[in-house]
């Protein structure tokens, strides 16, 4: 339910009576993970936890101001933590334990007293765990997940009985990803949800929706209940805006003097004096709010720190807080002067960092504008937003991605929803996000203008064959339904048999051939059929065959519409999952011939068809290398961008090149570096620079320069 008219909204009030003096200033800094520190927690025993997308919790505790880490648990695979939340099973014979949520949609429960391995790895989502909450009067832990779901699990009846006997609730009616759970205090236990579908939801004991709440304009990010009857939310639209439970009615908007995202809140009570709300989020923001009575908040003051990104705040028992920040750094906040850090050391941690950001930033803006004068840094915003170049143009081989993308592929990268009134700048420059990279769609090259043409050709070729590979009427008929655009009729062995004859044509006549098999790839069954690596039904499995005759005619012996069309084959298989398979299997063997057919100056189709099948292998290795999260699935990418790039160096004017297959290519770069120092290191050492230096001299088009800028932001990253 939405009040909008009648609600309240507030700039900041500042207060001028009894906590004015008030201030907090930096404790400590610990030097918590190599990459972002996504979430830090305060045991009941004054320890912190943190987890980072670097795959490691790590365990602090601390003498005065001093921070040691005392333990170190890596997940397996490196899997990236993206939440954490404490509780305990007593019933279950666990005082205190720790939820940690990760990218693979598993929540890691680790024994808090022996944390070598987990006690219990609960498996109900199928992304990014990027919520957590435990309730210790219900002992129901909520998890939240970028697959639009929350769960609610049971959680000494699972430590006793197992998943497979207890009933699991799942929340499920978001159209987006569930970045915040929390529990509603009440006789009846229910359950909230906050999504970057831009609801709120109330949900019964039952799993059921109550009600919905209206009122962000962009991903909700973050939930604190204060009662029964009040709770606060806030979201990417830089509000918090506070909400009344059994009148389902939002009561109150509160605005920070800035406007960036906020992502997270925590309630802090300090000794002797007041009970506050933190918030913080993008920018460094950290906002300190009053909490007065009716769940009332008055600003007390804001903080500047200097860091990109605060992932999470989290109260201290002592009245300090701390946050988990993309620097990867825990940064430790107090109001005592008694646990302040020495002001050299202050000094010195916010010079150097604001030194570092604006030193990023003066890359950041050089590359995007070769003019930018490095010593007269301006903090102009560069508009990235995608604009309308060639490529929205062109209609039979237009990629399939979304310009309101919202979730990240792996959860790896910061979250830029689309449907924000603010345009962000993807924050991790070694991961860019926008309407080109990664791709969402695979490309295919489809029927459009071929059919008939094709089938009369078709025909023409068939009466100079002789058996066993001339088709007979029936497989001429199979081969006329497989061109058509109808799909959905019923395969026979009649088809199968025609394509294998088909890919058996000598190369003299095979261009129809072949063009009516890369066709017959984009049929869902037909491609299960010729690129699964396992039988299908009981007939022994073709994968490989398929491999090794594209693989054939990959060579340079073979006339330019052989070489295209094995291309374009390639790339149709990446339409089904059996192709992507069959493709991720022969990755090394076809890292060098594709790229080869690039060096074409005057031939745009073979250039699209080898950049097309180029992109679609790098988005496949993208997206196996980061569910998998392993260092070892680098191998075929490095592979790739060592023979792309070879091939690029030996290019002396880039305008010789299509502007489809340029734009492509680049595509193909940025996937195949993606998140990944090693294979960016790589590329710079095989002077990718100076390419995309030949590139943007060469050519004019918005789009292939604004890929440019994402390779080349890539690179200054590190």
């Amino acid at each position: 339910m939405d009040t909008s008219d009648e609600c309240s909204t507030s700039k900041i009030i500042s207060s001028n009576n009894d906590n004015d003096n008030l201030q907090f200033s930096l404790s400590a800094i610990i030097q918590a993970h190599s990459d972002d520190a996504k979430c830090v927690i305060e045991t009941p025993t004054g320890t912190l936890i943190s987890g980072g997308r670097d795959g490691f919790m790590k365990i602090w505790t601390n003498e005065g101001i001093n921070w040691t880490n005392t333990s170190t648990v890596q997940q397996k695979d490196c899997l990236a933590i993206n939440s954490i939340a404490l509780g305990s099973a007593p019933d279950a014979g666990f005082e205190s334990l720790i939820f940690l949520g990760r990218k693979n949609g598993s929540v890691a429960i680790y024994n808090a007293s022996n944390t070598e391995e987990p006690v219990k790895v609960l498996q109900g989502h199928k992304s990014n765990v990027c919520a957590l909450y435990f309730d210790d009067k219900t002992g129901f832990l909520m998890s939240g997940s970028w697959d639009h779901n929350a769960v609610v699990w049971p959680l000494e009846l699972l430590l006793k009985e197992g998943p497979d006997r207890v009933p699991i609730g799942f929340l499920s009616g978001h159209k987006c990803s569930v970045w915040a759970v929390a529990t509603v205090p009440s006789k009846l236990p229910k359950f909230l949800t906050g999504s970057a579908d831009k609801s709120i939801k109330l949900w019964s004991k039952d799993y059921d929706v109550i009600t919905e709440f209206f009122g962000h304009t962009d991903v909700v990010r973050s939930l604190i209940v204060i009662s029964e009857v009040y709770f606060f939310s806030t979201s990417n639209d830089a509000t918090i805006i506070l909400w009344d439970i059994p009148n389902c009615t939002r009561l109150r908007n509160f605005l920070p003097q800035h406007d960036n995202f906020i992502y997270t809140m925590s309630l802090l009570h300090i000794p002797s004096k007041d009970d506050f709300l933190l918030s913080a989020g993008e920018g460094g923001c950290i906002d300190i709010w009053k909490l007065g009575a009716d769940a009332n908040l008055v600003h007390k003051f804001s903080m500047k720190v200097p860091v990109q990104s605060i992932w999470s705040i989290s109260a201290l028992r002592n009245g300090d807080f701390a946050i988990a920040s993309s620097s990867g750094m825990v940064l430790i906040f107090t109001a005592d002067p008694s646990r302040r850090a020495p002001d050299d050391i202050q000094e010195f941690f916010y010079s150097s960092q604001y030194e570092e950001l604006a030193f990023k930033e003066k890359e950041t803006q050089a590359a995007k504008d070769p003019t930018f004068d490095m010593s007269r840094f301006s903090t102009k915003n560069d508009n990235v937003a995608a604009n309308d170049g060639f490529f929205h143009q062109v209609v039979t081989e237009q990629n399939g991605n979304a310009a309101d993308f919202q979730d990240p592929i792996t959860g790896s990268g910061r979250y830029v929803p689309g449907t924000s009134s603010v345009k962000p700048v993807a924050i991790d420059k070694k991961r860019p996000q926008n309407n080109f990279v990664p791709l969402g769609d695979f490309y295919s090259f489809g029927k459009e203008g071929v059919s008939q043409k094709l089938f009369a050709c078709l025909l023409d070729m068939n009466l100079t064959l002789f058996q066993p590979l001339k088709m007979t009427d029936d497989e001429i008929c199979s081969a006329s339904q497989i061109l058509k655009d109808n799909t959905e009729f019923e395969i026979t062995e009649c088809h199968v048999v025609t394509l294998e004859k088909a890919l058996g044509w000598p190369l003299e006549r095979a261009v129809p051939a072949l063009d009516l098999f890369r066709i017959a790839l984009l049929h869902p069954k037909l491609n299960e059929i010729f690129c699964s690596l396992k039988p299908v039904l009981g007939n022994p499995p073709k994968g490989q065959s398929t491999i090794s005759r594209l693989l054939s005619l990959l060579t340079k012996d073979s006339p330019d519409p052989i070489l295209i069309l094995s291309c374009r084959s390639l790339a149709n298989a990446a339409s089904h999952n059996y192709g992507r398979e069959m493709l991720l299997s022969a990755t090394s063997a076809f890292s060098s011939f594709i790229p080869e057919q690039l060096y074409s100056p005057k031939q745009a189709l073979q250039q699209i068809s080898s950049a097309t099948a180029l992109a679609n292998f790098a988005s496949i290795l993208l997206k196996n290398s980061e569910a998998k999260s392993n260092v070892t699935e680098l191998g075929p990418r490095e592979d790739i961008l060592r023979s792309l790039i070879l091939v690029l160096q030996k290019t002396n004017n880039y305008s010789n090149y299509s502007p489809i297959a340029l734009f492509r290519i680049l595509q193909t770069i940025i996937m195949l570096m993606w998140g990944q120092s090693t294979l960016i290191y790589l590329a710079i050492e095989q002077n990718l620079p100076s390419i995309l230096k030949q590139i943007k001299d060469g050519v004019s088009d918005e789009d292939i320069k604004s890929l440019i800028r994402d390779a080349e932001g890539m690179i200054f990253a590190i």
